[in-house]
């Protein structure tokens, strides 16, 4: 599959995946050698979530410090190699960037004040870690090319306690946050890695592609009741889609034995999926490319 048909269609085609997120790679590390005052470095391939967090969010907004700096030239070194490994991220095992990362996510969803409405979990007999662990082996076998997806594009899973919360951000692209409330089944984990896994693909489609014509329309879906613009409306359908296919995968294989709960989710997700492409249908303006991934998520689901 060529590049462009990827951004095209919800499907994953592992090389073409491949290219697309070292392009968008490419582009984060020009923002980060104009922060640096250096130039680009043609062979990178991956930058990790703090210098996306440097380049997009902080040199923005003021000049980097000389730490800051030395943190971001390394990182950009790093990410001339392979891509590091996901981690899973719990108090035991996190750092002080992944406690930042938390405070980030918390002002961006708590008004933009609160930086302790979200923590890092404890995991003391590792419980998370053992769901999710579970969760992935299920993703390699269900959907292989949607869990080498995940491990291009994704570098940290941070489980924060006491919330029901799961969320991405484009500017710390490659971290997943999830409340712990989504750890509790690996039906509801493997959802969690489809659902988020999902906003990091649509992240790389309307990276350099204008979807809708209408962006700012406001409209409600069943991910979130409270009126949201058309642009997240699609991103919301994109990972219902990525949520749906996926568990389905997961009940279409008997030898792996999906327990009830799969199917349970598998049906849900269908239902909003339907809902919320209907919105869309009847709100959205789209350009060209926006209506050729519009029919692909709507193919055998809108009738």
């Amino acid at each position: 599959m060529e590049v462009q048909e990827q951004l095209r269609t919800p499907q994953v085609d592992v090389r073409a995946t491949a290219q697309l997120a070292q392009a968008y790679a490419r582009s984060l590390g020009v923002h980060a050698a104009r922060a640096l005052g250096t130039e680009s470095n043609p062979s990178l391939k991956w930058i990790s979530p703090r210098g996306v967090w440097l380049s997009l969010a902080v040199a923005p907004e003021r000049k980097l410090s000389e730490a800051e700096e030395s943190e971001l030239e390394a990182l950009l070194t790093e990410g001339a190699g392979r891509p590091a490994p996901t981690r899973i991220v719990t108090a035991e095992q996190s750092t002080p960037w992944d406690h930042e990362s938390a405070a980030i996510i918390s002002r961006t969803t708590n008004g933009g004040v609160d930086e302790s409405h979200l923590a890092v979990a404890p995991d003391p007999d590792g419980e998370y870690r053992s769901t999710l662990n579970a969760a992935f082996d299920v993703f390699r076998k269900a959907w292989p090319e949607g869990a080498v997806e995940f491990s291009t594009l994704i570098r940290s899973v941070i489980v924060l306690r006491d919330t029901e919360l799961t969320a991405s951000h484009d500017q710390l692209f490659g971290t997943v946050f999830s409340g712990a409330a989504y750890i509790t089944s690996v039906p509801l984990a493997y959802e969690l890695l489809l659902h988020e896994c999902g906003h990091h693909s649509m992240f790389l489609r309307v990276w350099r592609n204008d979807l809708v014509e209408n962006p700012g329309t406001l409209v409600s879906h069943p991910l979130r009741h409270d009126p949201r613009p058309i642009s997240g409306t699609l991103h919301a359908a994109y990972s219902l889609w990525r949520m749906w296919y996926g568990m389905s995968r997961w009940c279409d294989r008997p030898d792996l034995n999906p327990p009830p709960e799969a199917f349970e989710i598998r049906d849900r997700d269908f239902q909003r999926l339907h809902q919320t492409l209907e919105t869309l249908r009847d709100n959205a303006v789209w350009t060209p490319e926006g209506k050729r991934l519009f029919d692909n998520l709507s193919a055998g689901v809108l009738t």
